[in-house]
């Protein structure tokens, strides 16, 4: 009970803090533990669920200052969003519609069969993916067969989602 009721009040929060009354966007934010400070910092932990406009974030921690415009998420941190593409970070700062923003220590995986790994994500305007230092391939790895087939390995990677191109 207390946890839903903590979802629900987070919930409110996170809608009032989330846009101005002409273009509301609404989150759904689910943790075990939801507290607001009385400087208005927001810190949700522990089994925690951000659903923002089709994208789906699950994490460790996760911190939102009501006056500025970025999340702080501590890992496991896994983001699905509306297109279907995968995103595995340890650590993470993202905008409040979780779309742009950088994921450290980070894996992406594109059409459910390409997987990039990558020191540092940067995701800007909803459309560019920055990748540094770089390996990727099709290859699916597990404990039986830790290193794939083949790799491609790039100091950087684009990724342009409209264009659908690396």
């Amino acid at each position: 009970m207390t946890r839903r009721l903590a979802a629900c009040l987070a919930a409110v929060v996170l809608s009032i803090c989330t846009g101005d009354l002409r273009a509301q966007e609404f989150a759904s934010l689910i943790a075990d533990s939801i507290s607001i400070d009385p400087s208005g910092r927001l810190t949700a932990s522990g089994n925690v669920e951000v659903l923002v406009q089709g994208t789906r974030l699950t994490a460790s921690s996760v911190t939102y200052q009501s006056d500025g415009d970025q999340l702080t998420f501590s890992g496991p941190i896994h983001v699905t969003d509306e297109d279907g593409t995968v995103f595995l970070a340890e650590h993470a700062d993202l905008d409040r519609r979780l779309h742009d923003g950088v994921l450290v220590s980070a894996r992406m995986v594109l059409e459910r069969h390409f997987q990039i790994a990558a020191d540092r994500i940067a995701r800007t305007s909803n459309r560019y993916t920055r990748l540094d230092r770089v390996v990727a391939s099709s290859c699916e790895v597990c404990a039986a067969n830790p290193v794939p087939l083949w790799e491609i390995r790039s100091s950087s990677v684009l990724h342009d989602d409209v264009e659908r191109q690396l």
